[in-house]
């Protein structure tokens, strides 16, 4: 896994997903939440019908769970050691997690977005080792995952999605804006039971949903319909109840605030933001040319602070222990995979666990 070759085009494609995903939820709101609600799903099946396929099953000493190529893998990082998880149909994968009997493995593809659908356009998809499976979840929506997928020990799957536009044919900003704010937060069993809409929030759309390590709380990206210039990071009890704002940044590809992770003990959160004031690091490449610094606040809102020197880009971090694991890219310096730093030190070079791995995040 070590090596600095050149960066594989798959991985500049994803940042593609992450710099530009964000951007294609614009314009979404602020979290002004109007009450959750229980889902009423009238619609079809909340998971499609199992298909057999090749699985690996995850060792009991693997740590990281990632995807390359299209295909996803796990990692024992002391040893070096690589297993695959997936063998066949490589997909354009965004996030990836595991469930905490490390029985499931849930995965968010990404689909093409030529109309410019607010929220992208995103499908679920799960895992089962045990039974050698792979079946969609809520097929009948339309987007669910995009920005982040996750698990709590009970089975529940976090994420960021929308059942439907409240408006087919929008012409209007204001019917624009409509379709925009359906992407609400819910979270669903792996089987497709349980299904809940946690937050309800018509002037808001979230992405980058994470779950803290207890189950108790989750953390989500929102940015305001009225007021484009920033971008926010909230967190709220895992029933969707006591939404808080934590931290606000600025614009997205100037100083936007994405992927808020919350650490051990609920104290703070971990996320990166953009840095438009180094230079960039694809140049060619206008969706892909921002700099991300990783930073970590408390979750009050106080002592803000920048743990990754600023330059390359340093995105979807996930915290454990005293770690933080990310995604890391340097144009310059033709890397572009995992890496890891100390969550309770400023302005650190990460320590780097090796090229080609695409958006991790550590096995519960």
């Amino acid at each position: 896994m070590k090596g600095k070759g050149r960066i594989p085009m798959n991985t500049i494609v994803a940042v593609i997903l992450l710099l530009g995903g964000c951007l294609s939820l614009l314009p979404f709101a602020s979290a002004r939440v109007s009450g959750r609600r229980r889902a009423v799903w009238r619609g079809g099946a909340l998971v499609g019908p199992p298909q057999s396929v090749r699985l690996g099953t995850i060792p009991s000493d693997a740590e990281i769970v990632y995807h390359q190529d299209g295909l996803i893998y796990v990692m024992n990082r002391p040893r070096g050691l690589v297993s695959g998880v997936t063998f066949d149909n490589p997909r354009r994968w965004e996030h990836v997690a595991v469930s905490h009997d490390r029985r499931f493995v849930v995965a968010n593809e990404q689909l093409p977005n030529p109309t410019g659908e607010a929220g992208g356009l995103s499908r679920l998809w799960i895992f089962d080792l045990t039974a050698g499976t792979e079946a969609r979840l809520l097929p009948e929506f339309l987007t669910a995952g995009n920005g982040g997928v996750d698990w709590d020990a009970r089975g529940f799957i976090y994420f960021a999605a929308k059942e439907k536009n409240p408006v087919l044919h929008p012409q209007s900003r204001a019917e624009f804006l409509a379709n925009a704010g359906a992407n609400d937060i819910y979270r669903v069993r792996y089987d497709g039971s349980g299904l809940q809409s946690l937050l309800h929030t018509p002037l808001a759309g979230e992405a980058d949903v994470s779950v803290s390590e207890d189950g108790s709380l989750v953390a989500f990206h929102s940015q305001p319909l009225d007021d484009e210039a920033h971008t926010e990071l909230w967190f709220m009890n895992a029933d969707g109840s006591n939404p808080r704002l934590i931290y606000r940044g600025g614009a997205n590809r100037v100083s936007s605030v994405h992927d808020p992770e919350l650490s051990p003990g609920n104290l703070d959160i971990v996320f990166s933001k953009v840095n438009s004031d180094v230079p960039p690091n694809f140049p060619g490449n206008p969706d892909a040319n921002t700099a991300h610094d990783i930073w970590r606040v408390r979750i009050d809102g106080t002592d803000a602070k920048r743990l990754t020197l600023p330059g390359p880009i340093s995105i979807t971090p996930d915290w454990k222990g005293d770690e933080v694991l990310f995604l890391h890219i340097s144009e310059t310096e033709r890397y572009a995979g995992l890496a890891v730093i100390r969550a309770d030190s400023r302005e650190q070079n990460p320590s780097r666990l090796g090229s080609g791995p695409n958006i991790p995040k550590w096995i519960p």
